[in-house]
């Protein structure tokens, strides 16, 4: 494995070596060596026959003294070699860590704009590759499209000693989390915990606190942490979003997200915060 942190970047005259990482993303999943426990990352020498028919190939950035590439194969199934396999992103989580996690994230979000922008939103011409930075531009009208980041607040809501809990309808059946929601245009952040908490489970909420961020690429948002206190009002969900809020002591505690997500270091700050352990939750 390289020494060192990701640095990311944009150069579009770069181009992959033999022992450079190469993060191939097909259908919402990174392409992963099977059995190294230490270099789960593919070197280009790895993945050949697929990088030579990438329909998109990205510069994304360095860790120490290693050069790490995006690239999007074609619609169609891609031939896995034996000791590649395909992992879903999320999953991809576990066998990463969180560094190396930050890589694929990054790689997934610029194969989808690579993809999403070969023509130009706004008079249909191709678009062309800019060269020290990640972005598209038009050469008719001078649009640039860059990575679209899509900013979400999730809010953590305590009570005394409770803290409120919600099962989405998306969610793992039995797991309860905190509520989230987009940041509408002319809106603050501060705003949208306020209305997302309000629309979703119907109580009102003052104190908002920011915690920090999380890169949440599902498919290219930002998670925006805060806290916030109950100020009044009952639960009642919106069932189109939620289908059971609750709240809940520390001795009484839910099936709770996985430690990859920023909802878990609020909960887990909450636990140390009420004087319990978050590892045995």
């Amino acid at each position: 494995m390289s020494d060192g942190r990701f640095q990311p970047f944009a150069d579009t005259s770069r181009v992959p070596d033999d022992d450079d990482w190469c993060l191939i993303v097909h259908g919402g999943a990174v392409l992963l060596r099977r059995h190294s426990e230490d270099d789960r990352i593919p070197l280009r020498r790895d993945i050949a026959p697929l990088a030579d028919i990438a329909e998109s190939v990205n510069f994304v950035g360095i860790w120490g003294n290693r050069q790490i590439f995006a690239m999007g194969v074609l619609p169609d199934d891609p031939e896995v070699l034996d000791d590649l396999e395909l992992v879903p992103l999320r999953a991809s989580y576990a066998l990463l860590g969180d560094e190396q996690w930050v890589l694929a994230s990054r790689a997934a979000q610029v194969v989808e704009w690579d993809r999403n922008h070969r023509f130009c939103g706004r008079c249909g011409q191709a678009t062309i590759k800019m060269e020290t930075e990640l972005g598209r531009k038009c050469p008719s009208c001078g649009l640039i499209a860059f990575p679209r980041i899509s900013p979400a607040t999730i809010t953590l809501i305590e009570r005394g000693h409770e803290i409120l809990l919600a099962h989405g309808t998306h969610h793992t059946e039995g797991m309860y989390a905190l509520i989230a929601g987009f940041v509408e245009a002319g809106e603050t952040l501060e705003e949208c915990v306020q209305r997302e908490t309000l629309e979703e489970i119907g109580i009102e909420v003052d104190q908002v606190r920011y915690f920090g961020s999380q890169s949440w690429p599902f498919p290219h948002s930002i998670m925006l942490g805060f806290t916030a206190q109950y100020r009044s009002g009952e639960i009642a969900v919106d069932p189109t979003e939620i289908t059971d809020a609750r709240w809940f002591t520390l001795d009484a505690m839910p099936m709770i997200p996985a430690r990859m997500s920023i909802a878990r270091r609020l909960i887990d700050d909450w636990i140390v915060r009420q004087g319990g352990d978050p590892d045995r939750m």
